[in-house]
């Protein structure tokens, strides 16, 4: 489930405001063996997985694991890393990331700080609001959310 906070995290959790270094200090080569971040790489980056840290692009060759932009970088950590007691912002990930976003979240719990306005078509995702209880799953009712409790 893709749980939407929209109260500034505190002691209780850990706020990721740079998933990028994070990504470059903590990934695991391991994790590009995964199907998911597999596909992580060819929807959003448009490279496969040679070896190691190691992608190829058609157009600009070959490129490192900390070449990879930060929407994949925070995807591919809500997947593979700790993510207990750590709330990453929804500002990290781009619009072209949604699709892999769900289906992570039907894999894991994940937390997001809903710090910007979503980019999932209706119906694409359901967003569990921390604040009301309430699930939403379209922009409409999330911005009625985020309205009411953002502070």
């Amino acid at each position: 489930m893709i749980y939407i906070t929209f109260t500034r995290p505190t002691e209780k959790f850990k706020l990721i405001t740079h998933p990028a270094i994070r990504f470059d200090n903590l990934y695991d080569e391991e994790w590009f063996k995964n199907d998911l971040v597999k596909e992580i790489l060819e929807e959003i980056e448009n490279v496969i997985h040679i070896d190691g840290d190691y992608f190829k692009h058609n157009d600009f060759g070959g490129l490192s694991a900390k070449d990879l932009s930060t929407g994949t970088k925070t995807l591919i950590l809500l997947l593979m890393s700790d993510v207990e007691n750590k709330v990453f912002q929804l500002s990290n990930i781009g619009d072209n990331c949604y699709n892999i976003l769900g289906k992570i979240g039907k894999i894991k719990d994940i937390v997001l700080y809903g710090n910007c306005n979503i980019c999932s078509k209706d119906g694409e995702i359901e967003y569990y609001i921390l604040e009301s209880g309430k699930v939403v799953d379209n922009v409409i009712d999330y911005l009625k959310e985020k309205l009411i409790y953002e502070k």
